[in-house]
């Protein structure tokens, strides 16, 4: 018979051993152990991977809950050599410097537009502006150059109209003050002819226009007696000295009067005619005067400079502001 070996006996118990261990490792779990279970497989799906999906033609990301989006392009950006594309708006402060910035930085989408406003004329090049296909573009990268308004232009167009009324002495020391803004009657153009036989009345010399302003300085201190209207279409007043008689003869007030004064600065002048007007209050008189035909001659004026703008950039520019 054969001795019993001991290693065959500990082999047997540690087979054992171990079968008892995967029998426990394969017990089903109990209800304890199935909350943290699910706990875990929640987690897991919590912190998944960004998921990227097709939606009409649109990528978008599935992001896991708890989790944000973050633009790494300030980061790229620091990295780069160059910027990805040209932005930003010149402003330019001459006419020539604008044409040579445009055909300098231009391609062949690039858009000139024009706002004619009287008050804030301007010109703006959109140099990345969408493309004649159709394709979109940013429109980030432009330069601009405003017209400027003369003085000569600025000292009447903030006088005109009645809303800026003067006393006798502040019209007469105006008059005075814009003596070389003065027209003769014979540099009126047909449109300012037109407009002046409409009105039926004769345009004042320079002369005759700085003689009222000089008139009315000597007559300030006197009260309105009568007007009276001649065929002309001018207007004689007649003033009486203040605790004193009538006396000295009638001021004759024409009824328009050109001036020519550039619109832009450098630019040429322009024949605007004045319509001067009154109104007797209390005894003394309110002075203003209207500039007539300004809509049309303004346009012309602004439409002459975009042409030169255009002509040298060999662009068509519109007549508006592009899109923001």
């Amino acid at each position: 018979m054969f001795e019993d070996d001991p290693d065959l006996d500990d082999m047997s118990d540690e087979d054992a051993d171990d079968e008892e261990e995967e029998e426990e490792e394969h017990e089903p779990m109990t209800d304890l152990q199935k909350p943290e279970a699910q706990a875990i497989i929640e987690t897991v799906e919590r912190l998944g991977v960004v998921e990227f999906r097709e939606l009409s033609g649109v990528t978008v990301a599935v992001i896991p809950a708890g989790k944000q989006v973050v633009s790494v392009k300030k980061l790229i950006d620091e990295y780069r050599t160059a910027p990805d594309r040209k932005k930003g708006t010149a402003r330019l402060n001459e006419p020539s410097s604008f044409i040579e910035h445009v055909n300098r930085m231009k391609d062949e989408s690039t858009a000139l537009f024009a706002k004619v406003d009287r008050r804030d004329p301007s010109i703006t090049a959109v140099y990345d502006y969408h493309k004649l296909d159709g394709s979109p573009r940013y429109g980030e990268h432009r330069a601009v150059y405003t017209f400027p308004l003369s003085e000569e232009w600025k000292a009447w167009s903030e006088r005109n109209g009645e809303l800026h009324s003067m006393n006798q002495q502040a019209f007469a020391e105006f008059i005075e003050d814009r003596q070389p803004d003065l027209e003769p009657p014979v540099s009126a153009g047909k449109k300012t002819q037109e407009y002046v036989d409409a009105l039926g009345c004769e345009l004042a010399t320079p002369g005759q226009v700085i003689a009222l302003s000089r008139g009315l300085s000597m007559t300030v201190d006197h009260e309105l007696v009568s007007t009276i209207r001649t065929g002309s279409g001018e207007c004689q007043m007649v003033f009486k000295e203040t605790h004193k008689g009538i006396n000295g003869e009638p001021l004759k007030i024409p009824g328009a009067f050109l001036i020519s004064v550039p619109f832009f600065t450098g630019g040429q002048p322009w024949v605007i005619p004045v319509r001067l007007r009154y109104r007797a209050v209390q005894g003394t008189v309110v002075w203003w005067f209207q500039l007539a035909l300004v809509d049309v001659l303004f346009r012309e004026a602004i439409d002459l400079e975009i042409a030169k703008i255009s002509e040298g950039t060999n662009l068509r520019a519109f007549i508006g502001t592009p899109e923001v």
